[in-house]
């Protein structure tokens, strides 16, 4: 029988230090040659201002796992018809026989998957003295960012901006009552740069959202917002001047205008 699961079921099975374990083991085992992963599919919804992806992939090795996702992202959701942003169902299939095991709610598992694989890279790129993060964003991946670098490192504080300072308030009550740190509001990009161990770029925005003549060596940076080869989050004197990991470089040559632009 397949098993249907919403939000709330995934959000009551999945915690953030396990699905950075599980993103982890994925990672290595697409380093190990065992997980065939096609390029995803975009079609481009010019009328609605959307777009839909279609991700299939295999985990061979100890994971044996198969599964497709769809995901959605329509900007103007929120504030046309009250829905979120990004919207997504994961079908898991069974690898032996490739019937139907389950059909759950992806937008959440999205949030959370992202969050996790900002979370391996903070464990093994950041410095293990890192106790601050500036974040760009304030929506649900800025929310799973923190939680995901918060989860590797000591975090004692974060500064988070974003254009819509009622949005950015709200974010800073309830990180830091959920995680248990300080959180504060900037009114400038650069206040979320300057003095950070870990800096976070969620904010989706299709311009450079800092410069980068204000990095420092030994800073990290999570850039994940950018989806789309014309949009981009960091500017070219920020990728010039980094040492760049990607999770799956011929994809960020296609589609990551991050790294496609400079």
């Amino acid at each position: 029988m397949t098993l249907l699961l919403n939000q709330n079921d995934v959000a009551s099975l999945l915690t953030m230090p396990e699905a950075i374990d599980v993103v982890e083991e994925a990672f290595r085992q697409l380093a190990l040659g065992n997980v065939t992963m096609p390029q995803r599919t975009v079609i481009r919804i010019a009328q609605h201002h959307g777009l839909h992806f279609g991700m299939p992939g295999y985990i061979g090795g100890d994971g044996d796992a198969l599964g497709v996702k769809v995901v959605t992202v329509y900007p103007d959701n929120p504030t046309k018809y009250g829905l979120p942003t990004t919207i997504g169902t994961l079908l898991l299939g069974d690898p032996k026989t490739g019937a139907p095991l389950a059909v759950m709610e992806a937008g959440h598992l999205t949030a959370i998957r992202t969050g996790a694989a900002g979370g391996v890279a903070a464990r093994h790129l950041a410095r293990p003295d890192a106790r601050t993060v500036g974040i760009f964003g304030a929506g649900v991946q800025a929310r799973t960012q923190l939680s995901g670098v918060c989860a590797v490192r000591k975090i004692e504080r974060a500064h988070v901006y974003d254009a819509d300072s009622e949005r950015a308030r709200s974010y800073a009550d309830e990180m830091q009552q959920r995680l248990g740190i300080a959180v504060k509001v900037v009114g400038e990009p650069r206040d979320a740069v300057e003095g950070m161990d870990v800096v976070v770029l969620a904010s989706s925005s299709p311009t450079p959202v800092l410069d980068g003549a204000w990095l420092l060596p030994g800073q990290h940076i999570n850039a994940v917002g950018s989806h789309s080869p014309g949009a981009r989050e960091l500017d070219t004197t920020a990728v010039a001047r980094s040492k760049v990991i990607a999770d799956l470089a011929s994809a960020c040559l296609v589609e990551a205008g991050d790294i496609m632009i400079p």
